[in-house]
């Protein structure tokens, strides 16, 4: 299976849940970026310093949402449901693959907050939530599977 997560800036909150994700199964291809990403950007010290901290490597350069990446996965996740609403309207042929990952992954209203001009406490809080929501989504994945 292949996973796009997308933000805005593909600096904080993507990159984190392609991190996390990469991190807890390697049988996902996860990729990342953002609507309005430049490419090549690094991403943001805090970001790395909380995946650091929990034993997760970040050799990150961003990269904005492509047609090339939307074609590539087979499900879009996206941090917020504004998110997704851009991303259906900008992209409407893949509207059927594209949902907000707390929505998606665990049934959940709601956005994951941008922890941009954050505190580490702010990073640390992001973190937590896309922890846990991408060991929902992996357990819904391994669900849908078995049902198969």
């Amino acid at each position: 299976m292949n996973i796009l997560f997308v933000c805005t800036g593909n600096t904080c909150r993507s990159t984190m849940a392609e991190a996390i994700l990469q991190h807890i199964d390697k049988e996902i291809s996860v990729k990342s970026a953002g609507i309005f990403a430049a490419s090549g950007g690094h991403a943001n010290p805090l970001t790395v310093e909380v995946l650091q901290n929990n034993g997760i490597a970040c050799g990150h350069a961003s990269q904005p949402v492509t047609e090339g990446l939307l074609d590539w996965a087979d499900l879009v996740l996206t941090m917020t449901q504004s998110h997704q609403t851009h991303m259906t309207i900008a992209y409407p042929e893949y509207k059927d693959k594209v949902h907000a990952l707390r929505t998606y992954a665990a049934d959940e209203t709601g956005d994951v907050s941008d922890p941009y001009g954050g505190t580490l406490a702010d990073y640390e809080k992001t973190y937590t939530v896309l922890y846990d929501a991408n060991k929902q989504l992996i357990q819904k994945i391994k669900n849908q599977k078995g049902a198969l």
